[in-house]
Parts: C-alpha cells; sequence; structure tokens
C-alpha cells in the first residue's frame, strides 16, 4: 500500500469519528444550559464549548452566543469546526474510492452535502438539535458502512487505527473539560447537586447515561463516572476498551517495520494503567488524564514514523 493511501485512510478514520464527538457534545452542553442551575452559566457554557472544540479564545472578551454556535459549527476557516472537519472527511473519501467500499463513500458524500447545504440562518435560530442530531445518525451510518460493507484487510485496519486514536482523544478531552467545568462551578467541589450534574451532562456527552445508570443501579459519583469511562473492558465509550481495540487492529496490520514491538510495548503499558487506574480524589484523577493525554498524543507521531514517513 502506497503511504499516501494509508495515512489518508487513518485521517478518514479520524475525521468521521471526529464530527460525531463535535456535534454530540456542542448539542449536550449548550442545551445543559436550559436547565435552571446553568441558566445563568450561558457564557461558561460558551468558553466550554469553545474549549472541548479546540478554538483559542480571549478570556478578557465578551462571547457572542451565535458568532460562537456559528464558529463551532460551520466556520469553514475553522479546522475544528463541524463543517470543516466533515469537509476533511468527504475529500479523503473521494480520493480513496478505490479502496473504500462505494457504500462507505456514498453515505460520506451524503452527510457532506447535508451539512454544507444546510441553513446558517436556521440553525442559529432552532436548527442547533437537529443539525447536530443528523451529523451523529450520518456518522452512524458510515461506521455501519465500514464494518459491514469493507475486507478485513489494511485499508479497513488503517481507517480503524485512525478511527480508534481519535476516539480515545476525545473521550480524553471531553473529561478533561468537564473536570475543569465542575471544579469551577462547583466552587471547588463544595456545591455537590452541581458536581453530580455535570457528571450527568459528561455521561450523555459520551451516550452512556443509560448505560451507567443501569450498571451502577442509579447511583451517579464521580468514581462511579470515572470507572465507567476510564477502566470498564466492556463498555465501547470507555478509555480501556478504545486503547485495547486500537492495539488490536494495529496488530492486523501485516507491515510491522522496525519500532513496532516497541510501539505496542508502549500501548500495553498505557492499556495496563488506564485498566488498573483507582480514583481517590479529583487531582489525582486531572493528574493522570493530563498525563494520559500527552502519551495518547504521542500514539500520532508514532504512527507517523512507522508508517506515513514518505522518506
Amino acid at each position: 500500500m502506497l503511504v499516501r493511501i494509508a495515512e489518508s485512510l487513518y485521517w478518514t478514520g479520524r475525521y468521521i469519528k471526529r464530527a460525531m464527538y463535535l456535534a454530540k457534545f456542542l448539542r449536550v452542553q449548550y442545551f445543559s444550559t436550559l436547565d435552571a442551575s446553568m441558566a445563568l452559566n450561558i457564557e461558561f457554557t460558551l468558553r466550554s464549548i469553545l474549549n472541548m472544540s479546540g478554538i483559542t479564545q480571549d478570556s478578557e472578551k465578551e462571547l457572542n452566543e451565535q458568532e460562537v454556535l456559528v464558529k463551532v459549527g460551520f466556520d469553514i476557516d475553522n479546522p475544528a469546526s463541524i463543517l470543516s472537519t466533515i469537509v476533511a472527511a468527504r475529500e479523503n473519501t473521494r480520493a480513496l474510492r478505490h479502496v473504500l467500499s462505494s457504500e462507505v463513500w456514498e453515505s460520506t458524500n451524503v452527510m457532506y452535502h447535508f451539512a454544507k447545504n444546510y441553513s446558517v440562518d436556521y440553525y442559529k435560530q432552532r436548527g442547533l438539535y437537529e443539525f447536530t442530531t443528523k451529523v451523529e445518525e450520518n456518522v452512524k451510518i458510515i461506521r455501519s458502512n465500514i464494518h459491514s460493507t469493507m475486507l478485513r484487510t489494511d485499508e479497513y485496519y488503517f481507517l480503524m487505527l485512525g478511527s480508534w486514536l481519535e476516539e480515545t482523544i476525545q473521550i480524553l478531552r471531553i473529561l478533561r473539560s468537564k473536570m475543569y467545568d465542575m471544579e469551577v462551578l462547583s466552587q471547588g467541589g463544595e456545591n455537590i447537586p452541581l458536581m453530580q450534574y455535570q457528571w450527568t451532562i459528561t455521561l450523555k456527552s459520551l451516550e452512556s447515561f443509560d448505560m451507567h445508570n443501569k450498571f451502577y443501579h442509579h447511583t451517579t459519583s464521580t468514581q462511579s463516572v470515572v470507572e465507567f469511562l476510564i477502566s470498564n473492558p466492556k463498555f465501547p465509550r470507555s478509555l480501556y476498551y478504545n486503547i485495547s481495540h486500537l492495539i488490536r487492529d494495529l496488530r492486523k496490520i501485516s507491515v510491522q517495520p522496525r519500532g513496532f514491538n516497541d510501539f505496542i510495548f508502549d500501548l500495553e503499558k498505557m492499556q495496563s494503567d488506564v485498566k488498573f487506574f483507582t480514583y481517590t480524589n479529583n487531582d489525582d484523577l486531572h493528574d493522570f488524564l493530563e498525563e494520559l493525554m500527552k502519551r495518547v498524543s504521542s500514539i500520532h507521531d508514532v504512527c507517523t514514523s512507522l508508517y506515513f514517513n514518505k522518506e
């Protein structure tokens, strides 16, 4: 396989998964302000949305609600917007039509045309819920087509490598963002009900709310949420689950260049650290997430060195 093909497949997996998480977090976080306990915190919510999206902001400047929503949703000049991510996914799949199934290409193209032609004015006034929901639905159709129509060859595994990595990064970004939010909004943990509400938002942002409640019998605590989203081996939104599957699919790529075994060793150590992480207090959790983000982010650099180095 050509290096550029492998890299494009990897980035396609990342862009598709990124679009879903940006849309989901935007909707859940924005509509959380309708709750009485959050009604006075729209400014803070907007900053949280920008922070999660990776968009730099002037902390002294007052934010305009519609400007923020457009910047996160439709600003094509902002590479972190939902539309920019969808455009990038479509451009990659168009270049990969000879190695992807027609179903993957067509479903990605459908999502692109939906987002490209969506009325920005309508989105600003009342379309945020519809737009973000439809983006999620389209991504899930694409993912279904990837899993059900592609051969289990290197093309598939490079695509999944990007997908697992992006999902791990997005889960980490949401956890870190909400940790910061609840620290500020709950006055350093003094306001327990508000802190629990922020954990509820976190679970809903990761499509984890119902399963968490069933698993823990409708008891929500910092420890239960952390265990569920970090170390649960059976839940697809946990860090452990995604890192485990990243390692599994990486092993299935037929090319194992020099340095591959060291890479797997480091990943398995990371997997073990995540599996056996035990919550004690918020400070330790914060430090763990920060260090883990550095380690996860370095995976991209290693993949680039091993597989995408054009030299």
